[in-house]
């Protein structure tokens, strides 16, 4: 006889109005009492049937869009085009914030393993975790995708940019404006940072082009150089370095490349390069990603790489 609400109720010592909240992930429970039911409903197999509370076999016609908030471009575009993508399929997507909060992030997980929605993709932010509701998942093929970023212990496909590519594209871009060596602020903690970097190394090595990496406590020697080039992702670190290195920099002509945008003049520098993304095809291509998981056809790659929309040229002033 399959365990039912009563008997973890029964087990637990408490109500069954309290574990079936406890089970849906309520938060008027607290999280350790949610946690405890939990152990002991999975100890005692309990197994909750919810596509028979829908109709058996029943979808819901619904993707969920996970995202850390909806605050830049970065995060409201995708999110707008798959909307209207997934429209034209027949599906809802319905927007799920979880405010860079990790409970927030793993209560929604949890819900998607609850049959709530037939999809997902997720905007993973940098606080996100949910090892063991996204291996769960897994194991369950869910059909989700992630967008941009990949956790490196999932095993879901990911649909992201070209990030070395475009990266390459950059260092050409900048060098050809004269720059003579480069600083590379591109970090190492997350895969799209370690891809800029890679693809950022790798043109500079083919060019035979000096670099250092970069950091606001570390000296920089570009001695002898009269043009310098300084890459990173983002525009505020770019202007940060170049302050904490004003004196080492001074008197150099300076060529800055990022990605997405620039937030202010680039001024001192020359002008600044800045390698777009192209956040509608990168929508495009996670829509197709799920909805062929949906329908039971599985992706041929596990990382679909979309080249980036191009390169624009913002110039400093003189």
């Amino acid at each position: 006889m399959p365990t039912t609400l009563r008997d973890i109720a029964n087990a637990c010592g408490m109500d069954v109005s309290t574990v079936s909240r406890a089970l849906r992930d309520d938060a008027r429970v607290a999280a350790s009492t949610r946690e405890r039911i939990r152990r002991i409903a999975t100890r005692m197999g309990y197994e909750p049937n919810y596509a028979a509370r829908s109709l058996v076999g029943a979808r819901t016609r619904t993707v969920w869009f996970l995202t850390p908030s909806i605050t830049n471009p970065h995060e409201q575009r995708p999110a707008d085009a798959a909307s209207r993508l997934f429209a034209e399929r027949g599906y809802d997507l319905l927007l799920m914030l979880y405010h860079r909060d990790a409970e927030r992030y793993v209560h929604i997980l949890r819900r998607l393993d609850q049959g709530v929605a037939d999809g997902a993709v997720i905007l993973p932010g940098p606080l996100a975790d949910g090892k063991p509701e996204l291996r769960r998942l897994a194991d369950k093929e869910f059909p989700l995708v992630f967008l941009d970023r990949h956790p490196e212990f999932a095993e879901q496909p990911t649909v992201t940019t070209d990030n070395a590519g475009g990266a390459a594209m950059l260092v050409e871009e900048v060098a050809a404006a004269g720059a003579e060596t480069f600083v590379v602020l591109h970090g190492d903690h997350n895969t799209v940072e370690r891809d800029r970097r890679g693809g950022t190394v790798a043109a500079l090595g083919r060019a035979r082009m000096p670099f250092v990496f970069g950091g606001a406590a570390k000296p920089v020697d570009v001695a002898g150089a009269e043009c310098v080039g300084i890459v990173g992702t983002l525009s505020h670190r770019i202007c940060e370095y170049v302050d904490a290195h004003a004196e080492a920099l001074a008197g150099k002509r300076l060529i800055y490349g990022c990605f997405d945008r620039f937030d202010a003049d680039p001024y001192p520098a020359e002008r600044a390069f800045i390698c777009e993304q192209d956040f509608d095809a990168m929508a495009l291509r996670a829509v197709e990603v799920v909805h062929g998981l949906i329908e039971g056809n599985r992706p041929r790659d596990a990382e679909v790489l979309v080249p980036p929309k191009g390169i624009r040229v913002i110039e400093g002033r003189r």
